[in-house]
């Protein structure tokens, strides 16, 4: 299995590529489309991140863990809700990496908060919310492709996060 990080990179670059098109574009509907593809490519990295995360830790511990995780998680499927983390995947790994990883999530979430003024957890909620009603109903939400970015971003840091509390 390859680090968790290193599924960042087609995001990261398609990001790079798209973004001076974005900023030099003067066409709100194909911005919108874009915007839409980078909002459904961000959650798609970001779920293989969760899914090495994991694999990764149970493999660590034992390999027969490490195979069962390695198949549960290859069926989850855009789960990756905070909920989801905290409710069902963590508590499957024990009360103390559930509680590690919500008083860390708190940590960064206060930090997110007095740097950027935007709260990191609601700005990872949005993304997964934006990637359904996109999937699910082609309904483009009022994100725009910097909203996008930065909810990608908080996404990231996310996954930092559980991967420190799962070592």
């Amino acid at each position: 299995m390859m680090p968790y990080k290193d599924n960042f990179i087609f995001a990261d670059d398609l990001i790079s590529q798209l973004n001076p098109i974005i900023k030099n574009l003067n066409n709100p509907y194909i911005e919108t489309k874009f915007t839409g593809f980078l909002i459904v490519s961000s959650v798609t990295v970001l779920e293989m991140a969760l899914k090495n995360i994991f694999i990764d830790f149970a493999k660590m511990k034992h390999i027969i863990l490490g195979n069962f995780c390695d198949v549960y998680f290859n069926k989850i499927h855009g789960k990756i809700r905070l909920e989801d983390i905290k409710g069902d995947y963590l508590n499957k790994f024990g009360k103390i990496y559930k509680n590690d990883f919500i008083s860390k999530l708190e940590t960064l979430q206060e930090n997110e908060l007095l740097t950027n003024r935007i709260s990191i957890t609601d700005s990872y909620t949005n993304l997964i919310t934006w990637r359904n009603d996109f999937v699910h109903q082609f309904k483009i939400s009022n994100a725009t492709f910097q909203d996008t970015i930065f909810a990608y971003e908080c996404g990231k840091k996310i996954m930092d996060c559980l991967s420190d509390c799962l070592q």
